[in-house]
């Protein structure tokens, strides 16, 4: 009887600590890169970590801003056609990648001009839901 007893205590202690680990949900990792540089490499840099990231299983978004958001139109295609390229596949990815308004008005890229997918900015919705989710890592270029 006490053998029978250990063996149900024991075996009980092994499903707890086999099933606590499983109970636990982590958040997923996030990353949020923010770029404002039109320099080539640079962009590449940036958005090439950012889309290996998300290959890994990282959630994504981009902010581009001031200079940078030449980059993401489409009548720019001849000077950014790498990183135009690298923005195509963090959108088919599910990335999220906003253009900032006022550096598309300050450098002459309107709302038609942007790539397919890239979201216009402006809404704190948006911007929150993507800076401000739980576990959110930064990155700026």
């Amino acid at each position: 009887m006490k053998k029978e007893l250990l063996f149900i205590v024991f075996s009980v202690v092994l499903l707890c600590i086999g099933g606590c680990g499983t109970l636990k949900t982590e958040e997923p990792r996030r990353i949020f890169t923010h770029i404002s540089s039109d320099e080539n490499l640079r962009l590449q840099k940036a958005l090439g970590y950012t889309a290996n990231q998300m290959d890994r299983g990282v959630l994504v978004a981009v902010w581009v801003d001031d200079k940078a958001v030449r980059a993401l139109s489409k009548k720019n295609a001849e000077n950014f056609e790498k990183e135009q390229a690298l923005v195509a596949r963090l959108i088919k990815g599910k990335a999220t990648v906003v253009a900032c308004p006022f550096g598309m008005k300050n450098y002459g890229v309107s709302t038609e001009d942007l790539l397919p997918g890239v979201a216009l900015g402006g809404s704190f919705d948006l911007v929150d839901s993507v800076l401000f989710a739980p576990g959110v890592r930064t990155l700026n270029w």
